[in-house]
Protein backbone atom coordinates (compact mmCIF):
# COMPACT_ATOMS: atom_id res chain seq x y z
CA UNK A 1 0.00 0.00 0.00
CA UNK A 2 1.31 3.53 -1.00
CA UNK A 3 1.75 6.27 1.72
CA UNK A 4 -0.78 8.93 2.50
CA UNK A 5 2.02 11.64 0.98
CA UNK A 6 2.72 9.41 -2.55
CA UNK A 7 -1.29 8.73 -2.84
CA UNK A 8 -1.50 12.43 -2.76
CA UNK A 9 0.89 13.07 -5.19
CA UNK A 10 -0.48 10.26 -7.34
CA UNK A 11 -4.03 12.20 -7.29
CA UNK A 12 -2.69 15.44 -8.53
CA UNK A 13 -1.48 13.79 -11.20
CA UNK A 14 -4.57 11.79 -12.11
CA UNK A 15 -6.84 15.32 -11.35
CA UNK A 16 -4.37 16.66 -14.40
CA UNK A 17 -3.92 14.05 -16.73
CA UNK A 18 -7.49 11.97 -16.18
CA UNK A 19 -6.08 8.62 -15.43
CA UNK A 20 -2.70 6.40 -15.79
CA UNK A 21 -0.50 5.63 -18.30
CA UNK A 22 -2.71 2.26 -18.35
CA UNK A 23 -6.12 3.44 -18.02
CA UNK A 24 -7.50 -0.41 -17.10
CA UNK A 25 -5.57 0.89 -13.55
CA UNK A 26 -7.67 2.96 -10.88
CA UNK A 27 -6.29 2.06 -7.71
CA UNK A 28 -3.54 4.75 -6.42
CA UNK A 29 -1.86 1.96 -4.13
CA UNK A 30 -0.66 -0.35 -7.07
CA UNK A 31 -0.65 2.61 -10.14
CA UNK A 32 2.36 4.87 -10.22
CA UNK A 33 2.52 5.71 -14.19
CA UNK A 34 0.98 8.71 -15.91
CA UNK A 35 1.29 9.50 -19.71
CA UNK A 36 2.25 13.79 -19.44
CA UNK A 37 2.93 14.08 -23.22
CA UNK A 38 -0.42 15.29 -24.34
CA UNK A 39 -1.37 13.21 -27.30
CA UNK A 40 -4.54 12.94 -28.53
CA UNK A 41 -6.12 11.09 -31.14
CA UNK A 42 -4.32 13.16 -34.39
CA UNK A 43 -1.06 11.53 -33.11
CA UNK A 44 -1.87 8.04 -34.11
CA UNK A 45 -1.45 6.12 -37.52
CA UNK A 46 -4.07 4.14 -39.14
CA UNK A 47 -2.26 1.09 -36.94
CA UNK A 48 -3.18 3.17 -33.91
CA UNK A 49 0.28 3.27 -32.94
CA UNK A 50 1.85 6.86 -32.14
CA UNK A 51 3.29 8.58 -35.03
CA UNK A 52 7.44 7.83 -35.30
CA UNK A 53 8.04 11.37 -35.10
CA UNK A 54 5.92 11.81 -31.86
CA UNK A 55 8.26 12.39 -28.43
CA UNK A 56 6.68 10.37 -25.69
CA UNK A 57 7.08 11.35 -21.90
CA UNK A 58 6.16 9.18 -19.16
CA UNK A 59 6.06 10.61 -15.30
CA UNK A 60 6.21 7.23 -12.55
CA UNK A 61 5.75 8.50 -8.98
CA UNK A 62 8.67 7.12 -6.81
CA UNK A 63 7.85 8.89 -3.66
CA UNK A 64 6.06 11.45 -1.92
CA UNK A 65 8.87 12.87 -3.27
CA UNK A 66 10.46 12.08 -5.95
CA UNK A 67 9.33 11.28 -10.02
CA UNK A 68 11.15 9.88 -12.86
CA UNK A 69 10.75 11.58 -16.13
CA UNK A 70 10.54 8.77 -18.92
CA UNK A 71 11.93 10.31 -22.04
CA UNK A 72 11.41 8.29 -25.04
CA UNK A 73 10.76 8.27 -28.92
CA UNK A 74 11.98 11.24 -30.89
CA UNK A 75 13.38 13.53 -28.53
CA UNK A 76 14.14 16.55 -30.13
CA UNK A 77 17.87 17.41 -30.12
CA UNK A 78 20.20 20.47 -30.78
CA UNK A 79 23.82 20.54 -28.47
CA UNK A 80 22.18 22.73 -25.86
CA UNK A 81 19.18 19.79 -25.57
CA UNK A 82 21.85 16.98 -25.66
CA UNK A 83 24.18 18.84 -23.15
CA UNK A 84 21.16 19.00 -20.62
CA UNK A 85 20.42 15.31 -20.97
CA UNK A 86 23.54 14.21 -20.94
CA UNK A 87 24.12 16.09 -17.11
CA UNK A 88 20.26 15.05 -15.82
CA UNK A 89 19.57 11.90 -17.32
CA UNK A 90 20.52 8.07 -17.02
CA UNK A 91 19.61 4.94 -18.97
CA UNK A 92 16.48 3.80 -18.22
CA UNK A 93 14.89 0.22 -18.46
CA UNK A 94 14.74 0.33 -22.25
CA UNK A 95 17.97 2.70 -23.09
CA UNK A 96 15.76 5.88 -23.09
CA UNK A 97 16.73 9.06 -20.81
CA UNK A 98 15.35 9.09 -17.09
CA UNK A 99 14.92 12.20 -15.14
CA UNK A 100 14.80 11.95 -12.00
CA UNK A 101 13.14 15.01 -10.30
CA UNK A 102 13.28 15.38 -6.63
CA UNK A 103 10.73 18.33 -4.60
CA UNK A 104 12.33 21.20 -5.45
CA UNK A 105 13.99 20.43 -8.29
CA UNK A 106 11.47 20.69 -10.54
CA UNK A 107 12.54 23.53 -11.99
CA UNK A 108 14.95 21.99 -14.13
CA UNK A 109 12.17 20.88 -16.39
CA UNK A 110 11.97 24.84 -17.30
CA UNK A 111 15.73 24.63 -18.62
CA UNK A 112 14.73 21.60 -20.50
CA UNK A 113 11.75 23.48 -22.44
CA UNK A 114 14.09 26.05 -22.87
CA UNK A 115 16.59 24.61 -24.85
CA UNK A 116 13.75 22.21 -26.85
CA UNK A 117 12.03 25.32 -27.55
CA UNK A 118 15.37 27.10 -29.04
CA UNK A 119 15.41 24.39 -31.66
CA UNK A 120 12.38 25.95 -33.69
CA UNK A 121 12.80 29.74 -32.13
CA UNK A 122 12.48 32.59 -34.44
CA UNK A 123 16.28 33.14 -35.89
CA UNK A 124 17.59 29.83 -34.60
CA UNK A 125 20.12 27.63 -37.04
CA UNK A 126 17.51 25.99 -39.50
CA UNK A 127 16.81 21.84 -38.14
CA UNK A 128 17.01 18.76 -40.25
CA UNK A 129 13.86 17.04 -39.02
CA UNK A 130 10.75 19.02 -40.30
CA UNK A 131 8.33 17.50 -37.38
CA UNK A 132 10.02 19.64 -35.02
CA UNK A 133 7.94 22.29 -36.33
CA UNK A 134 5.49 20.80 -34.42
CA UNK A 135 7.31 18.53 -31.09
CA UNK A 136 9.14 21.37 -30.31
CA UNK A 137 6.25 23.50 -29.00
CA UNK A 138 4.22 20.63 -27.95
CA UNK A 139 7.02 18.97 -25.66
CA UNK A 140 8.20 22.31 -24.16
CA UNK A 141 4.39 22.70 -23.35
CA UNK A 142 4.01 19.02 -21.29
CA UNK A 143 7.63 19.87 -19.47
CA UNK A 144 6.00 23.11 -18.40
CA UNK A 145 2.48 21.45 -17.78
CA UNK A 146 4.79 18.94 -15.51
CA UNK A 147 6.53 21.49 -13.48
CA UNK A 148 3.20 23.52 -12.71
CA UNK A 149 1.55 19.85 -11.70
CA UNK A 150 4.90 19.40 -9.54
CA UNK A 151 4.83 23.18 -8.02
CA UNK A 152 1.04 22.75 -6.83
CA UNK A 153 1.47 19.15 -5.53
CA UNK A 154 4.59 19.78 -3.85
CA UNK A 155 3.16 23.41 -2.65
CA UNK A 156 6.69 25.04 -4.30
CA UNK A 157 7.03 27.51 -7.14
Amino acid sequence: MADLASRVLKQAFLDEYGHFADKRQKNLDTASRFIIDGRHEGDFDARNKLFGWFCQLTVDVKSADQVDLSISSQVPKNEQVNTWLKANTSPGPYGFPVVVINRGSQSKLLELAKAIKAITARGAPRYEVSAYKYVCPRTAASLIRLKAVLDKAWNTK
